[in-house]
């Protein structure tokens, strides 16, 4: 069998996307007919041409993170990834992922995010708005822990094996 490679881009706001990426890499997960080339995208709008030139061309699944202690970042992606996804990367499926899951409960961070008149994001909230933007998956992940990783670039591995076989089936051969 040959190896089926996928390019995914990971994208969002300040929200654990290169601990994601260096759980992931520092042999956690074992994909054995699957390469993952791998795209941490800068968020800043100063890489946003860097982002649509190299990243996106190459991307097959996207995966569009955002981090439980960041209640701000997660209004980003509605108002900035969801359309800069849909515009670049349109026929590409979104896993939608929630990283520094550890967070969530973390009291120092519940502290910290009060004295802003914020809490950490909700699950619920966060399953919603996968539903919304129509990602293929909504998964949880704590880099730090390293929980949940695993799962999810076995998801981008799954999504990207789908990828690769709607491409072959809608290859025509003319006799």
């Amino acid at each position: 069998m040959a190896t089926i490679r996928t390019d995914v881009s990971i994208v969002g706001s300040q929200c654990g996307k290169t601990s994601l990426q260096t759980a992931f890499v520092k042999d956690r997960f074992d994909p054995r007919d699957v390469e993952l080339g791998i795209w941490d995208t800068p968020s800043q709008e100063l890489y946003g041409r860097l982002r649509t030139a190299f990243a996106y061309p190459k991307t097959d699944v996207v995966l569009l993170c955002f981090s439980f202690d960041r209640p701000d970042r997660f209004e980003d992606i509605s108002e900035k990834w969801i359309p800069e996804v849909k515009k670049y990367l349109p026929k590409a499926p979104i896993i939608f992922v929630g990283n520094k899951k550890d967070l969530q409960n973390d009291k120092d961070t519940i502290q910290e995010l009060l004295k802003k008149n914020q809490e950490p994001v909700k699950t619920e909230d966060a399953q919603v708005l996968a539903k919304k933007i129509g990602a293929i998956s909504y998964l949880e992940c704590s880099a730090k822990e390293n929980k949940g990783i695993r799962e999810v670039f076995e998801t981008v591995a799954l999504a990207g094996i789908k990828q690769d076989e709607k491409k072959k089936s809608s290859k025509c051969t003319l006799l």
